[in-house]
C-alpha cells in the first residue's frame, strides 16, 4: 500500500471512529460550498431537504424505476403501458421487457438485476455476519 493510500485509509478510520463528517473535494472552494450547505441545512427538519414526489401512482412509479441507471421517463412510461403495474414489471421475463419501446438489451439487464439482485451484496452480508 503506497503512502498516499495509507493516509486515506487513516483519515476515514478516525472519522468512523470519532463520528466525523468526512468531506472530499476537488477543491478549497467546492470544501467551501459543502460546508456552507451543511450549516445551512444543520438545523433545519429532514423534510426541508428531502425530494418531494407527488402522491399519484404514476409519479411514484416513476420515481421508482427511474432510480435504476439509464431508465427515463419515457420508459417508464413505456413500460407502464406495455406491462401495466409494477408488479407486472417487476416479474416480466427479459424478452417482455425487450418488447417495450425504448427498452434495450442493456435497460433489460439492468431492470432484471434491480429486481432480482438482493439489496446488500454478498461480501456485506459476510462482513456483517463476521462483525456480529
Amino acid at each position: 500500500m503506497n503512502a498516499v493510500a495509507s493516509v486515506r485509509t487513516r483519515r476515514r478510520q478516525a472519522a468512523l471512529i470519532n463520528n466525523w463528517t468526512l468531506v472530499v473535494a476537488w477543491s478549497p472552494e467546492e470544501a467551501g460550498r459543502y460546508v456552507e450547505t451543511y450549516q445551512t441545512y444543520e438545523h433545519k427538519q429532514a423534510d426541508a431537504i428531502q425530494e418531494r414526489v407527488e402522491g399519484d401512482y404514476h409519479s411514484r412509479l416513476t420515481d421508482v424505476l427511474t432510480s435504476v441507471r439509464s431508465i427515463n421517463r419515457t420508459d417508464v412510461a413505456n413500460l407502464s403501458t406495455g406491462l401495466g403495474s409494477l408488479a407486472d414489471i417487476m416479474t416480466a421475463p427479459r424478452e417482455r421487457l425487450a418488447l417495450c419501446p425504448g427498452i434495450g438489451d442493456k435497460k433489460v439487464q439492468r431492470l432484471f438485476e434491480a429486481f432480482r439482485e438482493p439489496f446488500v451484496s454478498a461480501a456485506k452480508r459476510a462482513r456483517a455476519a463476521a462483525a456480529a
